[in-house]
């Protein structure tokens, strides 16, 4: 095995493959991503990553390429995120060691912050190699289930707030300043902008997803939002997603009012399940999922470990 520079723009369809494959061991009713979606990503989040100087390719002796490793940088932000993805039998403590100190070469070229590297329960090479360098875990993205929608408890929606439901969002704005208020300490955050929202909505009417946005108002001013990416037959992409609310507007029940309200639309449409992913140090934060009936689905929970840039 060794790591090479990426050489040609021909790779794309080898990490498309490689990534495929991974997300299809945790993930096996994901949506097959193609090359269009890969360059659509790569545009709305990649759009200050260049590859042939930010990517390397893990080949065989023979030239094969088994895996891909770098760094990536949204559109907005100064925070850089290591990427890792391998055919999951060339799997081991050795080659995810290599590749651990392959992207630690190339944040050190790039003056790259701290780091933050994702590992699945159900990887422990990987977690074997990053312990291995004490990259200890931070906290964790945890993979969350609701089967029952029978037991919903019922909220009230908080005096003065309004909840408005709809397919498009008209005051882009204020939905975008909302959200990336709410989640500026979430080190991984990729801020929200017109374009990435635009393109997120593309992407969602090409794989036929329904997209519905729940957003709170106080009077004329939003204050929170999430959405639901829905499909009547691939559950796994039935998500609520981006549930966040104003700082100053917290612990007022605005969440709980979002989460029941769209809980309570999938309930109409006979939907039976949905997941939710949410980023926690440990499990006290996530007990408003836990309140509605969420269950955690463990091998599907991401354990976020961080690299401090002064262990560099």
């Amino acid at each position: 095995m060794k790591i090479i520079k990426y050489d040609s723009d021909a790779r794309l369809t080898d990490m498309i493959n490689i990534f495929e494959a991974s997300r299809k061991k945790f993930f096996p009713k994901a949506p097959v991503m193609d090359e269009e979606d890969l360059k659509l990503f790569l545009k709305s989040y990649w759009s200050k990553t260049v590859l042939k100087r930010d990517v390397l390719c893990v080949v065989t002796d023979e030239g094969k390429m088994i895996g891909v490793v770098g760094l990536y940088k949204p559109a907005t932000g100064d925070n850089w995120f290591p990427l890792m993805s391998i055919y999951p039998e060339f799997e081991t403590v050795e080659l995810w060691d290599e590749m651990i100190t392959a992207i630690l070469n190339l944040a050190k070229e790039q003056n790259a912050p701290n780091l933050h590297f994702r590992a699945s329960k159900v990887r422990p090479s990987m977690t074997q190699a990053l312990l291995k360098r004490n990259i200890i875990p931070d906290h964790y993205i945890y993979s969350l289930h609701l089967e029952n929608f029978e037991n919903i408890p019922e909220i009230s929606i908080p005096q003065g707030i309004t909840i408005e439901s709809t397919p498009t969002i008209k005051g882009k704005n204020q939905y975008i300043s909302v959200m990336n208020e709410a989640y500026k300490d979430i080190e991984e955050w990729m801020p929200d902008t017109e374009e990435n929202l635009r393109e997120g909505e593309v992407l969602a009417k090409k794989r036929n997803f329904d997209m519905t946005y729940y957003l709170a108002y106080e009077g004329k001013t939003m204050v929170g939002a999430c959405y639901v990416t829905d499909h009547p037959k691939d559950t796994s992409n039935r998500l609520i997603q981006g549930l966040g609310v104003q700082p100053k507007h917290r612990k007022k029940g605005i969440g709980e009012a979002l989460m029941f309200t769209a809980l309570k639309d999938l309930k109409a449409k006979g939907r039976k399940d949905v997941k939710w992913f949410v980023s926690g140090k440990d499990a006290s934060d996530i007990k408003l999922p836990t309140k509605f009936g969420f269950q955690e689905i463990p091998k599907q929970t991401t354990v976020v470990y961080e690299f401090k840039s002064e262990n560099m």
